[in-house]
Order: structure tokens, then sequence, then C-alpha cells
């Protein structure tokens, strides 16, 4: 029998990259998954490309992770269409070499690495809440040591740089995994995160200038740091199905093993600021 039969596994961003190898391999491991992504057609034909190549129930919904209120109504069609979610990896995620923002007046970055998967798994809790014991797995990155989270310039207004800015957000991810774990303690539903390794074959940079496209492969290679699209989904898939995890929850994992993030990221006064803040920009849909 594998690991996820009768398993119902949702993961954003996953028609392309890093999250299409996700979503494969879950599906080999005999789960009903369900891609989230941007593009109708094309989220269309990567769910029967992997449906036919699996031999499992792959199913596409379009949403647009830019967008509070497509999130919303993705919330609420998963919650209705699906009978359970065992497994949500939050996936999507990208840099944006100037800055800008969403409709809702949210800039990019912490809108998309942020925001959309805090918005996402607060909208499914109560279908998670009803599946457990569920996971909810975050795919962060490796911040630099001085991608801090800044509570008084969240959206980067006073200063933008797209790494920099990409780094807060996925330092604040890191930070809201270890918030989400204590916060739902007791209720059946773990939360973890994971840096995926340094992967070329996606569409991360696909917003940056052409000469970091060309580079940045050449870059990951030379330094060793270089990793591929089964490598970067292995620690992602082993969150999902590893008996051993079934109780583990508000940790950080690089290739299997937890371990330790920036330190402020275990700051539990400045995520509950975070949390807040989050809360405040969502409801608002603009800047604060």
């Amino acid at each position: 029998m594998k690991t996820l039969d009768s398993k119902v596994c949702v993961v954003t961003g996953g028609t392309a990259g890093i999250g299409r190898e996700i979503a494969r391999q879950l599906a080999l491991e005999g789960a009903q998954v369900v891609l989230v992504g941007r593009e109708p057609t094309k989220g269309a034909a990567v769910a029967s490309e992997l449906s036919t190549e699996t031999k499992a129930k792959v199913e596409f919904v379009q949403a647009d992770l830019l967008s509070k209120k497509s999130i919303d109504e993705l919330g609420r069609r998963l919650a209705t269409a699906l009978p359970r979610i065992d497994v949500l990896i939050n996936n999507a995620g990208g840099a944006f070499w100037e800055r800008g923002v969403t409709s809702d007046g949210i800039e990019r970055s912490l809108a998309l690495n942020l925001l959309a998967p805090f918005q996402l798994t607060n909208a499914l809790l109560p279908l998670l809440e009803r599946s457990a014991p569920a996971r909810v797995i975050n795919v962060a990155t490796k911040p630099r040591k001085g991608d801090l989270v800044d509570l008084g310039d969240l959206q980067s207004e006073k200063k933008y740089d797209c790494f920099g800015a990409y780094g807060r957000a996925k330092t604040g991810l890191i930070m809201m995994t270890y918030e989400f774990a204590r916060r739902l303690e007791g209720r059946g539903i773990t939360v973890n995160c994971l840096h995926p390794g340094v992967v070329t074959e996606t569409n991360f940079s696909q917003a940056l200038p052409a000469m970091m496209r060309l580079l940045g492969p050449v870059f990951a290679r030379v330094s060793g740091m270089r990793a591929s699209l089964a490598d970067a989904a292995d620690t992602a898939v082993y969150l999902a199905t590893a008996p051993e995890l079934a109780s583990t929850s508000g940790k950080y994992f690089v290739r299997h093993q937890p371990v330790d993030s920036l330190p402020q990221t275990y700051e539990a006064a400045t995520a509950a600021k975070l949390w807040a803040s989050c809360e405040s920009l969502l409801a608002r849909g603009q800047a604060a």
C-alpha cells in the first residue's frame, strides 16, 4: 500500500518547478493531488500529464496568489469541493526585481511569499482540523543574516532591494510557521517549513533581469549550491509522508534534518506582532 493512499494533498505553485515535482512525487505515493496555479490552460495540461504518468487523481484549481480576493475564492472552492485535506504545501513564491504593489496595495514579495500562505492556511484550517491528523508544509529558503523582519517597514517602502525583500518575507514565513505551530498545538495539525536548496529549473527568476537569469545557474553550479528538482522536492515529500514526523511541528528542515533558523524567527512576541500585522493588511487590503 502506498504511503498516501486515500490522502488529499494541495500544492500551491504546483504547475512548474519544485511544486510540479512535489506534486508528481506525492501522486506516485498514491495521493489525490490538487495543483494551484495562475494559468488555466497550462494547469489543466500539467494535471493531465501527471495523472497519466502516476495513475493518480491530479486536478488543477486556478488562483492568483497575489490577490486577496482570489485566495478567498480559492479557500472557499477547496473547502466546498474537497472532502478533506491531509497535506497543504504552500510552495508558491518568487522575487521581484523592482518594487511594485498588488491590486490590494501590498508589496508583491510580501504578498506572495508571506501573506498568501498565511491567508490560505487560515482559510483552510477548519477543513484541515476536520481531516486531522493533517500537515501544513511551507517552502521557505535559507535567509541571510540580515534578512530580518522589520515590523516598521514590512512593505519595504523606506528601502527596497529584490533579494532583501524576498529574504525578509521568507524569514517571516519561517516565523509564521512557528507561530502556527504554537497556536494549533493539540488540534491535530502540524506545521513545518523547509529550505529546498538552490534550483535553477524553476520560474523563480522570471521577473529578474536577463543577465541575472543567465548568470544565476552558472553561480549555483560553480558554488556547489545547485540542487536538482528531485532533490529540492524530496524534503517536502518527506515532511508530507514520514510516519516518524506525525507529531513533529514548528521545525525548519534542510535535507530531512531539523536545523536552527535565524534567531529572530524564535521570538514569540515578534511573531505575535507579525501575525497581527498580517491580519491587518489582509483586512484592509492596502498598506498600513
